[in-house]
């Protein structure tokens, strides 16, 4: 299955599955990041729970897979990035659904 090309004016959905930005420090490459691709006409679309700092990880397990499947269901979402994954990713794998 190949997915289609994404194009200028889509809209790119960004979240966090893992580690959080705050603790990590990586919010000023973050923000230079999403006004790159804002600046070659993509739209982004922030997961409510990007900027969240429970225990290190970037919201609980129910809100990253809140987050995660929201981005999934979201029609006018044509890709999805997941920032910084690590040893919480899977945390919420069986809470996904994959109807």
């Amino acid at each position: 299955m190949l997915a289609d090309k994404l194009n200028y004016g889509d809209t790119i959905g960004v979240v966090g599955i893992s580690d959080s930005m705050v603790v990590d420090g990586i919010e000023e490459a973050f923000y230079k990041a999403e006004a790159f691709l804002i600046s070659k006409g993509f739209k982004i679309k922030r997961g409510k729970y990007l900027f969240e700092d429970y225990y290190g990880s970037c919201g609980t397990r129910f809100q990253r897979c809140e987050d995660l499947m929201n981005m999934f269901l979201d029609d006018e979402v044509k890709t999805i990035v997941c920032l910084t994954g690590g040893q919480t990713s899977n945390t919420f794998i069986d809470m996904l659904d994959y109807e």
